[in-house]
């Protein structure tokens, strides 16, 4: 496997602040564990790796820099370093998934199989090849990925893909992030783990919805299942899965508060959130 040298790897130990990764730090409350074995996402510290140097070190919850892509919407400044949070690492690779919602589009014109999707083509395309330079494509690995059919609806989703970037499924969400609460019964949770603030560029885009936790929603809803007090304030937005939806026209999302349902669906055509997901190999 292909390790980078020339970047430098800065281990902090710090309390985050904002976004996705302050509830994490700030939350007090138990969270429930995963059903799988897999190490999930709910850290109280966290390290930051720059580049793809000694990431055979890095653990759920860590940061790496890698790449960039315009966050900030000034583009006279450049395009921004993206940060990717760890969900995983085993066989010489490492799972990562966008710490923030990099942009916004629709799922397909028509289509919910994964392999025909718009936003699979555009992910393994344009954003593969302006967020990545040639030297970083090379850590990228090309992976073959599972699409498993909704597990709710029962519905089919096609065939298995090679690809290097895409969504989360619905189970692959489940399995990496530690819940608040979770039934079997009802295939359903939430995880404040899973909030995600969209970038400035991608909230100035047409039809983007992104919204804070009121204090009044956190006393009224989110309390009941478990959520931290550091929730308040967090930006959240809905982000697509690559799983299915209930018909041929609805694909999986997060919800913007941490919900994540194989019943939560939105219409293929609908804009969402993106979150783009990958494995770095060392």
């Amino acid at each position: 496997m292909r390790n980078i040298k020339d970047f430098s790897v800065k281990v902090l130990s710090v309390i985050m602040s904002a976004g996705f990764l302050f509830s994490i730090a700030a939350c007090n409350k138990e969270t429930e564990e995963s059903s799988s074995s897999v190490p999930t996402v709910a850290a109280q510290v966290s390290r930051t790796f720059n580049g793809t140097a000694n990431i055979s070190e890095a653990k759920p919850g860590d940061i790496i820099v890698f790449g960039k892509y315009e966050q900030d919407n000034v583009a006279s400044n450049g395009e921004e370093d993206i940060e990717w949070l760890v969900l995983s690492n085993e066989d010489g690779k490492v799972l990562v998934i966008s710490k923030e919602v990099l942009d916004w589009m629709r799922y397909s014109e028509s289509t919910t199989v994964w392999e025909y999707s718009d936003i699979r083509t555009w992910l393994n395309n344009d954003f593969y090849n302006t967020a990545f330079t040639d030297s970083e494509r090379n850590s990228i690995a090309l992976t073959v990925i599972d699409n498993p059919g909704n597990p709710y609806y029962g519905t089919a989703a096609g065939a298995g893909t090679s690809d290097n970037i895409f969504c989360l499924s619905f189970d692959e969400a489940r399995t990496y992030f530690a819940f608040n609460t979770w039934s079997d019964d009802s295939n359903s949770g939430y995880s404040q783990y899973l909030i995600s603030a969209a970038t400035a560029w991608a909230k100035g885009k047409k039809l983007a919805s992104a919204y804070p936790v009121t204090e009044e929603y956190y006393n009224q809803v989110l309390v009941n299942y478990g959520y931290s007090t550091a929730c308040v304030r967090l930006e959240g937005s809905d982000w697509w899965l690559r799983t299915n939806g209930s018909d041929g026209s609805h694909a999986c999302v997060a919800g913007m508060y941490g919900s994540l349902s194989a019943s939560e669906c939105s219409a293929v055509t609908y804009v969402k959130g993106v979150r783009p997901a990958m494995y770095l190999e060392y």
